[in-house]
């Protein structure tokens, strides 16, 4: 809807035309319709501390910014900058050198990508939205039988930055009356989650192996998912673990051996507890040769609590649609499952994380601590998803564990009196930039768990998404593939 559209039905329903507003009294009711008008706020990755890897990082990352999720930081780079552009003529030439050697482009070890929480493309359908509020009447009550965007908007249209809150509405479980949400059923729709593919999830690192021989549906596969659910719905009958499992066998079936299985940040614990949970031993001999962890949140975050208790939602969010964000995150089984739990396999059941109005809430009162801030349902999705943490996620498949350290990271929030707003005081430990650095660090630990092999690669004041525009761990990646 045109912004005076939208602002002509809300003075319709409440005050008077916008014909008889001045340019000045206009001018402050879209303000007030909308907020304000903000693009999307991006931050440049740490450089890292010691000088060889400094001299590395800007080698490969100079030009890249990033989009930080909370629970997942996205680089929010065109995908032609000079380090896409790096990373493609790398994996060209290297790909183009087995080809001649060793292997036709058939013979590519097949890779299968699990996307991060906020990491694939969801789209509306809309028919007869009901506004509850004011705002509402900004937003679109049909889409005319067609499935839009619905979760990022078109970027280049700062009418659809502006009513993003709308977006963040309709992703509500369950979403408002004439809404449905479904994911995009397509490949590009985990490399790039605008259609516009300026905002690159797996993107930097699939063009650059599709310009080296690799083939999506042939050798490189994605399962896109509803990130809004969690393991409890994973499970179910025809769910995503059942989807995983097919999608797999097609995609050995497609490129002829067992696949790299590689999943970020949240795609990295649903990937593992896919494999310690859902499949055979013998499955797993047959269809997967490796598992590439990337940024896994094995222990959970803080900055997901922070959203369920505030709606801050880190830089993707704008102030203006904050309330919009905390009742529709509430309503997520994911965000939870994202959060520190409650046992003493990663962080100790007595760490405290929150203190409010003279209360303490250590890792075994999240519970409580979410419930006196009326997030009830958040607080029992936290208590179901302890089943799917801690032991559960050992895939016992080769396992390389990548990750960053190093980058000061939210640890703890503290308010004088209840936990409501910003916080008074922070403090922040070693990790990634989003997640600590204990709970990166999970699949360190597996080699002392499982019979295959563990492999972990860390570098120093590397972001949580860097890692997908850091030069060092694409070569990893090759490796795991099969290239010199």
């Amino acid at each position: 809807m045109h912004l005076r559209g939208c602002i002509d039905g809300v003075l319709s329903w409440r005050w008077h035309p916008v014909s008889r507003l001045s340019d000045a009294a206009l001018l402050s009711l879209v303000f007030v319709c909308l907020g304000c008008v903000s693009t999307v706020p991006v931050f440049n990755p740490e450089t890292a501390s010691d000088a060889d890897a400094l001299k590395q990082f800007q080698s490969t990352a100079a030009g890249f910014e990033y989009v930080d999720f909370g629970s997942v930081a996205v680089p929010a780079a065109n995908h032609r900058h000079p380090s896409g552009e790096r990373l493609r003529e790398y994996a060209a030439s290297h790909g183009h050198k087995k080809r001649r050697s060793r292997a036709p482009t058939g013979a590519k070890r097949g890779l299968f990508l699990v996307p991060p929480f906020g990491g694939v493309r969801l789209q509306a359908l809309i028919n007869g939205r009901q506004p509850v509020s004011v705002k509402d009447f900004c937003c679109k009550t049909s889409s005319g039988g067609q499935w839009i965007p619905a979760w990022i908007p078109n970027l280049d249209n700062w009418v659809h930055v502006a009513t993003s809150f709308c977006n963040i509405e309709n992703l509500q479980l369950p979403p408002p009356h004439g809404v449905s949400i479904r994911y995009e059923d397509s490949f590009d729709a985990c490399a790039y989650i605008d259609q516009e593919r300026k905002v690159p999830v797996f993107g930097i690192w699939t063009d650059a192996l599709i310009q080296a021989g690799w083939e999506v549906g042939q050798t490189l596969f994605a399962l896109p998912f509803d990130f809004r659910y969690g393991p409890q719905t994973y499970r179910k009958p025809g769910r995503e673990f059942e989807r995983l499992e097919r999608a797999i066998e097609g995609a050995v079936a497609a490129s002829g051996g067992p696949v790299v299985l590689a999943g970020m940040s949240m795609g990295a614990p649903m990937a593992a507890l896919f494999l310690g949970q859902h499949v055979s031993e013998e499955w797993k001999v047959a269809h997967v040769h490796s598992f590439l962890s990337l940024s896994g949140v094995y222990g959970g975050a803080v900055s997901p609590l922070r959203g369920l208790l505030t709606g801050r939602w880190a830089d993707l969010v704008p102030s203006f649609v904050q309330t919009e964000t905390l009742q529709t995150v509430r309503s997520f089984e994911s965000v939870p499952w994202l959060m520190p739990s409650g046992n003493s396999e990663v962080f100790a059941r007595d760490r405290v994380w929150v203190s409010a109005g003279g209360q303490q809430y250590a890792s075994r009162d999240i519970g409580r601590l979410l419930r006196s801030a009326g997030a009830n349902q958040s607080a029992l999705m936290w208590e179901q998803s302890g089943a799917y943490r801690g032991n559960a996620f050992i895939p016992n498949v080769t396992t390389y564990c990548l990750y960053g350290r190093g980058v000061p990271t939210l640890a703890s929030m503290y308010w004088t009196g209840e936990a409501v707003g910003d916080p008074d005081h922070m403090t922040f430990e070693p990790g990634d930039g989003t997640v600590l650095h204990d709970s990166l660090a999970v699949c360190s630990g597996w080699g002392k768990l499982q019979a295959a092999p563990v492999h972990t690669m860390t570098w120093p004041n590397l972001t949580h998404s860097g890692i997908l525009a850091f030069e060092p761990a694409f070569k990893v990646l090759l490796h795991v593939l099969g290239l010199p």
